[in-house]
């Protein structure tokens, strides 16, 4: 319904700005997904046969499910609305993640949070200023945004196999979908968080050693 209103406000409220710079780029993504050419390989950047992949500016476009819908953005005018639908994969990742991170928080902790109240503080962070004003012009710090719930939400959960696959999921997204610069400070500040909690709960476990490790080795690479 949000999203909706944000339509009536303003048809194609998502494609502004930067992200109608890059939408080009996925519409040629599709073009050769169907013509059964290297879909990462552009032949309209930087005088043709541009491996995109190579430049860390376009990996917020590299995700497989867009890669999925890219095809359907040569319908025009329908094809205008992957961008859209792509916003609101992003809002509702976004969205799912916080919803996650404030239950087990609030059993957690018993802070008594009546589950009303965590749907509307969810989409208070998914449909904050941030989210719209700078989602509206670059999607990727969306998928930025999203990706925070999803870390600490596996950082602080108590089942070790289960935080893991939510740290994972969180960095896959952010890696795919948001800008390069927020990735790196996730990292760092994933890596803060894990000490933070080991001190809180006053012993290692075995998920923070791993999350610690990835976190130090990614910041080398």
């Amino acid at each position: 319904l949000l999203f909706c209103l944000l339509q009536l406000w303003r048809p194609y409220f998502f494609l502004t700005d930067a992200n109608l710079s890059y939408f080009p780029i996925v519409v040629e993504m599709g073009s050769n997904l169907t013509e059964g050419k290297n879909p990462y390989l552009s032949d309209s950047l930087f005088g043709g046969n541009y491996f995109v992949l190579a430049d860390s500016a376009f990996l917020h476009l590299m995700h497989p499910l867009l890669l999925v819908l890219s095809p359907l953005t040569e319908l025009a005018p329908p094809g205008l609305w992957i961008n859209e639908f792509w916003a609101v994969l992003l809002l509702l990742n976004c969205c799912w993640g916080m919803n996650g991170l404030l239950m087990l928080l609030n059993q957690k902790f018993n802070l008594h949070i009546k589950p009303g109240w965590i749907g509307f503080l969810s989409l208070s962070y998914t449909f904050s200023g941030y989210n719209i004003i700078i989602g509206s012009s670059w999607l990727m710090y969306v998928g930025n945004a999203a990706a925070l719930p999803w870390l600490i939400w596996g950082l602080i959960h108590p089942r070790t196999q289960r935080g893991i696959i939510l740290v994972a999921l969180g960095l896959f997204n952010a890696s795919l979908t948001g800008h390069v610069g927020p990735i790196i400070f996730l990292t760092i500040l994933l890596s803060l968080l894990a000490v933070l909690t080991t001190l809180a709960f006053r012993s290692w476990r075995p998920q923070d050693h791993r999350i610690c490790g990835g976190a130090i080795a990614s910041l080398a690479l």
